[in-house]
Parts: structure tokens; sequence; C-alpha cells
């Protein structure tokens, strides 16, 4: 009997087991040798319509073994979440703002061009005593205890406003992490939390974002309704749409616990949406390995461009190995390497003519999508093709 990680309760049901599965940071030295998995077990709560993990890897497993490996999410919208953050919570520049991760420097950054002068990052080594290597939100989320929160608060400053992006996602123990948080908040206090938005995931049947790192997978309704059991109450939700992954913002302000059940048929709404993602899986990875294999048989070579985790999990989730050639990337610190499960090598770009790739299949954001395209000319004048792995892109594959 699996515990809900939003709402505790023991109803969570299964949607897709994929089964034991690598970790997409495991980059491997070579096509050979161990490589370790772990289950990989998506699931849903039908009493709250959360989805998560049934499992999740241990923290430090999930920790970067190589320093360079970073995750980048998207910052177009920061300025107005800014704005939209200063509009709601009335803070003026005596305000303490602190980010949680890594993740948040940019923000904080924007909070202190704005006068804020008391803001600050979390720091892994001194505030939470995280020294490993490579150590991320991961790690913060692992190490951010109640009495740790205190600490930094006395040391550094109680926070009027915290910020966190993208990490209680990652948050193994949501409710364990909430509470660390509301240590280190004023009373009354706020967060701005962001999330990605798995709305579009599920109505694009887009299985590229289940990720080890993530136990948890929101969509407006559900993350409302998660925050405010939390003791976060939601004061403003905002949505920053984009072609991979939508980012949902939450500025709330730190409140009683509210239990606030979805409608009933909102709920069976989030239910149903599941369930045909789960449903739709096994014909649609059927049909994209039959296309590959006979685009590859009919037409010639295949590779990958970007490795990613998107990519890593789009190539093992959907079992693809066998028709890809390589998967492209310029990131010196990557070549060399081959990619985690699928073991396929990790070449530069000038493979794609090198090697005779007839299709390339993309695992990049548009704007990074554009300045490949735009660099790979020759690569196009010689026959080749891109197309995109993500549903929601116009050039997407159609199988």
């Amino acid at each position: 009997m699996l515990t809900c990680r939003a709402c505790a309760s023991h109803t969570v049901v299964d949607l897709i087991d994929y089964g034991p599965q690598p970790l997409c940071n495991r980059f491997l030295a070579g096509p050979n040798g161990p490589e370790a998995r772990f289950s990989l077990h998506l699931c849903l709560c039908p009493s709250c319509g959360v989805i998560q993990l049934a499992e999740v890897a241990p923290a430090d497993e999930l920790r970067p073994r190589l320093e360079w490996v970073k995750y980048n999410e998207a910052e177009g919208h920061l300025d107005d979440k800014v704005e939209n953050i200063l509009r709601i919570t009335h803070l003026g520049t005596d305000a303490v703002v602190a980010g949680m991760s890594y993740k948040d420097a940019s923000t904080v950054r924007r909070f202190a061009a704005k006068g804020f002068s008391k803001s600050y990052v979390i720091d892994l080594p001194n505030d939470l005593g995280v020294t490993a290597p490579g150590a991320g939100v991961e790690s913060v989320q692992a190490a951010l205890t109640e009495a740790k929160a205190h600490a930094i608060a006395n040391r550094r400053g109680r926070p009027d406003l915290v910020i966190a992006r993208h990490i209680i996602e990652h948050a193994h123990d949501m409710p364990g992490f909430a509470r660390a948080l509301r240590a280190l908040v004023k009373p009354g206090g706020f967060v701005a939390f962001e999330v990605p938005d798995m709305l579009p995931s599920l109505e694009n049947r887009d299985y590229s974002t289940i990720w080890e790192e993530h136990p948890i997978y929101f969509t407006p309704p559900t993350y409302r309704q998660t925050l405010e059991r939390l003791g976060f109450r939601v004061l403003g939700l905002l949505n920053y749409p984009y072609t991979i992954e939508n980012a949902l913002v939450a500025i709330t302000q730190v409140a009683e616990p509210q239990i606030s059940p979805l409608p009933p048929e909102a709920l069976q709404l989030e239910i149903q949406r599941s369930q045909a993602f789960a449903e739709a899986f096994p014909g649609l990875k059927a049909r994209l390995q039959q296309t590959l294999r006979s685009f590859r048989q009919n037409e010639g070579s295949i590779a990958v461009f970007g490795a990613s985790h998107l990519a890593c999990k789009f190539i093992n989730l959907m079992g693809i190995a066998e028709s890809i050639d390589f998967v492209v990337d310029d990131d010196p610190n990557k070549n060399g390497f081959h990619m985690p499960g699928s073991r396929l090598p990790i070449l530069g770009s000038s493979a794609l003519i090198e090697r005779q790739i007839r299709l390339c299949l993309l695992s990049l954001n548009p704007e990074s999508e554009a300045k490949v395209i735009g660099k790979q000319q020759k690569y196009l004048e010689a026959g080749g093709t891109f197309a995109s792995i993500f549903p929601a892109n116009p050039k997407h594959l159609k199988f």
C-alpha cells in the first residue's frame, strides 16, 4: 500500500511501470561495464489527483558524479515574475529575500538590482553542511531540516520572501520540506514556488518529462490544492508557456494548512487525463519504434541531438536505442562519454555529415534548436532532416 506524497492517503494506484531505469546524469565512460538502475514507477492518487513516483532513488545516488552536470531552467519569464511578486506581496526594499539553490540566484539578483540589499542564496557547504562535489537541489531538499532552517535564519536573517524554483517537485518528503520552509520564512511571510506544469505533457503524450529526480508532478489544480494543504495560501497562480514545459508559479503566504479537495468533476478530469496518458503509452511506443525501424531500413541512419535528461528518457522509455547511431552534443564535457541506459556514444555535430545521418531528432528548446539548425546548413544541403522529439513542437516527428 503506497502513501500519497501529497495528501497521505493510501489509495495510490498504478499508471506506468517503466521498470528499472538508469540515472540520466550518470554518463558512462565507455559502452561496457556495470550501471546502477532504479525503479521508475508512475502512479496516481485518486483521492487528490496528484501524479507521483512510487519510489525514488536516494538523494546521494541522484547527485551528479560529474561536477559540470547542471540543469538550467527557462528564465524568459523572470522579470515578469518578480514584478508580480512585488505587486502581490507589497514588499519594501528592507525585506530579506532568500533563494533555496543555484536555480534561484538569477531571481535573487533581480531583487538586489531593485534595491533589496538583504538578499542571499542558501549555500550548500556553509548553510547545510553539504560538501559532496556536484551536489544540487537533490541535496538541498534532503539536507534542509527545520533545525537547519532555524540556524540559517538566525545567522543570515529570517526572510520575508523565499524563492523556490524547481525544488519542491524534487522533495522526497514534501511535508517535511514544507515544514523546513515554514521554519525559515518569517511568520506571515511569502514563498514563491515554481514547478514544471505537467498538464501539457499529459495532453500531448510527452513521456520524456517523466524523470527519476521528480517524485511528484503537478497540474494547476493539483498544485494549488497541494500547496494550501502544506500551509501556503496561494495569492497568485501564474502559468508561463514554453514549448517543452510551462513554468507554473505560485506566489504564496505562510498560513494555516487548508484541506480543500478538488470538486468531484475536477478530480475526475485529473484522473481521466492521467489514465489516458498511461493507456496511450504502449501504442505510441510501438508506433515510434516501427517508424524509426522503417526509416532506418529504407532511408538511412538516425541520430539524436542533445545529450540531455530529456533525450535520455525519450530513448530509454520509448525503447529506441537500436534505431539510433549516436547522440550529438557539442559540449566538450560530454564528448567521448556514452548515454546512460542506451550506451550510445556522444559525438560532436560534425558527425552528422561524416556518418551520413539522414534523420536527426532534436531534444532542444526552441532557442537552442534555432541556433543548431542555423549552423547545420551543410547537413541540410546534404539531404539531412531535423525533427523534434517533443509533441508540442511544430517540427515534431510524426508517427
